[in-house]
């Protein structure tokens, strides 16, 4: 569903069980087949984005991250989506959440619900 400017819902085609919405207030979303799906608004519907996903953040200046479906030893792979090749990055870590920050770093949730952010190369609690 999207919000129109004549005020009302209209069905977008898509379902989701995740949601972020980038800079240019497009959402990307996470499928319950954990397919990532990013809104073209040029083309007004929802692309696949090539890769999966259990959690999805976009951060306020654009960078996105994902929680891949690989299970590690705290959660899943963070992946950072780089979009002059429009390919997901492996990034150190694991999480069964995420959210990105006002600078573009992730901050993560672990398996034993440990918070993480960025510190210099690594992540602190």
């Amino acid at each position: 569903m999207r919000f129109t400017e004549q005020k009302s819902w209209v069905f977008t085609g898509a379902r989701a069980v995740k949601i972020a919405v980038d800079p240019q207030d497009n959402p990307w979303i996470v499928t319950a087949k954990n397919e990532i799906k990013r809104w073209i608004p040029l083309r007004k519907r929802f692309f696949t984005i090539k890769g999966s996903a259990t959690d999805i953040s976009v951060g306020p200046e654009g960078t996105v991250f994902i929680l891949g479906v690989t299970k590690r030893q705290s959660g899943q792979e963070i992946y950072r989506f780089d979009p002059d090749t429009g390919k997901w990055a492996r990034v150190n870590g694991s999480a069964i959440k995420i959210t990105v920050g006002p600078k573009g770093k992730p901050h993560i949730l672990t398996e034993k619900n440990n918070i993480y952010w960025p510190a210099g190369t690594c992540y602190e609690k």
